[in-house]
């Protein structure tokens, strides 16, 4: 049923909230703060009410807005989380390692383009025979090792790109990163889905679609942010602009590195489904 109220706070609790977190480099170095941070705080307080008014909508009229009962569900959540970390790693990666390549490098920017294709190019062939393994051996076989390539893609890029690395190194890592990312999505993508009732799938596809976006706004600002304050680290320590780029790459990158660990421990817990799941008697 469509709430009006609803659709308003969960505008504002995302706006807000989004706006904030993009912001997050000016937050860090001065240049504007009380703005984002207000709308930070004013994005998640409507998000709270959000979750207050879906979860009393449920009790008393049985019909949210968005059923957030599929969150209690163990493995859509648990194949959430491993999704939201890869999406959030990805999108972070794809924006920093263009302005490592352009400072530190001096490479052109066709360049870049060109030097990211192979990885995109890696993901998508890989895609379809990662769904049909998927069909075979079940998620936890493909997703592990999966995290696993993500975070060795991070940890390759943190401890060897440097001003002198090369475009090809950069391309090679980049890649075993984006195989990485296609065993993790192509499986969780389904699996996520999968174990929820019937009734359910809508609610979930939402959630999953919708907190996938903050994901990918968080990872993009929070490794930008990263970027600079390591780039600014560097300059204060007397580093060259060239070196100072890639010394700030490692900052995002040791993040990526353990979260993306963290995503591999939490996928040994990922259960393949042998059957469909039951109706529950109450969604939230």
């Amino acid at each position: 049923t469509l709430d009006g109220l609803s659709v308003l706070i969960a505008a504002l609790g995302f706006g807000g909230f989004v706006y904030g977190v993009a912001n997050l480099s000016a937050v860090i170095d001065g240049s504007a703060v009380v703005v984002p941070a207000a709308a930070f705080v004013i994005g998640l307080l409507a998000l709270t009410a959000f979750v207050l008014r879906q979860t009393r909508l449920e009790r008393t009229q049985g019909q949210p807005l968005l059923n957030l009962g599929a969150l209690t569900v163990p493995t859509f959540r648990t194949s959430l989380i491993v999704v939201l970390v890869a999406m959030f790693s990805m999108l972070g990666t794809v924006v920093v390692l263009p302005i490592y390549m352009t400072s530190s490098l001096g490479v052109e920017t066709i360049t870049v383009g060109l030097a990211l294709l192979p990885g995109g190019l890696a993901q998508g062939v890989l895609s379809p025979v990662i769904g049909n393994l998927y069909d075979r051996i079940g998620p936890k076989p493909l997703v592990v090792p999966g995290a696993l390539l993500m975070s060795l893609g991070f940890w390759l890029q943190f401890a060897f790109l440097d001003e002198n690395s090369t475009v090809g190194m950069v391309i090679g890592f980049n890649v075993v990163f984006n195989i990485g990312m296609a065993m993790v999505m192509t499986p969780l993508m389904t699996h996520s889905l999968g174990s929820l009732p019937r009734t359910l799938y809508a609610d979930g596809s939402a959630i999953l679609n919708t907190l996938q976006q903050l994901a990918a706004a968080i990872g993009t600002a929070l490794f930008v942010a990263l970027l600079t304050l390591g780039m600014s680290s560097a300059v204060s320590s007397g580093a060259t602009e060239r070196a100072a780029a890639a010394s700030g790459l490692g900052w995002p990158f040791l993040v990526g590195g353990v979260l993306t660990l963290a995503a591999a421990a939490l996928a040994l817990t990922i259960r393949r489904l042998t059957a469909a799941p039951e109706e529950p008697a109450t969604t939230a």
